[in-house]
């Protein structure tokens, strides 16, 4: 897995990626009730990823997406939210690959992507929204 190693002198050990599908349960165990799951996650949009503490290939977009691809199709939430994504790697990447699994979604960007050049539009983040096509149908 990724790892990232400080740079700060007191924080010197290796530490792995958090992978938090591991303490996720479903608490609701009354099999009589149909249960709906959320995913809510800020997925760090590249332009914003420039700690200093962290190794480049931890916070490589080429890397990390594909990881963050995996997460969410390892949990296969119902609803899956997605804070900091780019409109580019919204319609070019997590659109067909959700797809392909069985999600719809959605993008709205942020508020000055009204303001910023077309040319420009693709790294302009926002907010996806993604569900299970096979539960909901939009009204």
């Amino acid at each position: 897995g990724l790892h990232f190693r400080p740079s700060h002198p007191r924080l010197r050990q290796t530490r792995p990626v958090y992978n938090f599908s591991n303490h996720i349960r479903n608490f609701d165990h009354r099999p009589e009730r149909e249960t709906l799951s959320f995913l809510s996650y800020n997925i760090l949009s590249p332009s914003y990823a420039k700690y200093s503490y962290c190794l480049p290939e931890a916070l490589s977009w080429k890397n990390r997406k594909y990881s963050i691809l995996s997460q969410l199709q390892d949990l296969g939430s119902d609803v899956i939210c997605l804070q900091e994504i780019q409109q580019g790697d919204y319609l070019e990447f997590f659109a067909p690959n959700l797809l392909d699994v069985g999600y719809l979604g959605s993008f709205k960007a942020r508020h000055r992507a009204a303001r910023t050049p077309k040319e420009l539009q693709s790294d302009i983040d926002g907010c996806a929204i993604f569900y299970k096509k096979e539960r909901f149908k939009i009204i």
